[in-house]
């Protein structure tokens, strides 16, 4: 039996396969970019980085990796820094 996650209104093979992996890493991608604009425009990028956060964390749960952790952890300082 498949294991499927939800992400948004869709329903997607587990993030195993990698496809859907190098979608997601794209999908991340853009959001650090979105953070990264918004910072330098000095808006407020705060719900980006919050949604940011909770994407990384159900990743993690998905598939474990040490990376992953470490970017999870890195992107909940971003909040300290401005």
């Amino acid at each position: 039996m498949e294991k499927y996650s939800t992400m948004g209104s869709s329903q997607v093979k587990g993030l195993k396969d990698s496809v859907c992996q190098d979608g997601y890493s794209n999908f991340l991608v853009g959001k650090y970019f979105g953070i990264l604009k918004d910072r330098e425009k000095n808006k407020n990028y705060d719900k980006l980085l919050e949604s940011l956060v909770c994407d990384l964390l159900g990743a993690t749960e998905e598939f474990d990796c040490i990376n992953l952790n470490k970017l999870y952890y890195k992107t909940l300082s971003l909040k300290y820094l401005s």
